[in-house]
């Protein structure tokens, strides 16, 4: 590895930020079937150059049973100072999905930051009667 590739892997890699959140807050697309909303938890998040991040965390998921995630989050557009893209990772936790048990997931992502408050805005899917379609909004606060 020339000096030079060894510059760009190292500057790509070097976190940048550290973020942390509460958990989440959803609102389901069913609202009558009396899904927790005020998803309690604790996560966190690292930002890298070139838009991207690393993510996890733990919380309280809409059927009130611990879930956990991990993910990769890119988000290669920016309009109006809202970054645009996805994450690809994993979740837990879900009764009615793999009994419970891990399962990959992609969704959408847009995040907005100011100074040490942000949030990210993504929407679940509704996933045949194993996942509950949702808004789902998480705040963060940068520790670094």
């Amino acid at each position: 590895m020339s000096a030079q590739e060894a510059d760009v892997a190292s500057a790509t890699w070097t976190p940048e930020s550290f973020w942390i959140d509460p958990g989440l807050f959803s609102y389901h697309f069913d609202r009558h079937a009396g899904y927790r909303e005020d998803n309690w938890g604790i996560g966190g998040q690292i930002g890298f150059e070139d838009n991207l991040a690393l993510l996890g965390g733990t919380f309280l998921n809409s059927d009130n049973r611990r879930s956990h995630y991990a993910g990769v989050l890119w988000q290669p557009y920016e309009l109006a100072g809202v970054r645009l893209g996805g994450v690809a990772g994993g979740f837990d936790g879900y009764p009615y999905m793999r009994n419970g048990g891990w399962f990959p997931a992609l969704l959408p992502m847009a995040s907005v930051a100011y100074e040490r408050v942000g949030a990210n805005l993504t929407v679940v899917p509704n996933y045949k009667n194993r996942l509950h379609g949702a808004v789902v909004l998480e705040l963060l606060f940068k520790l670094w």
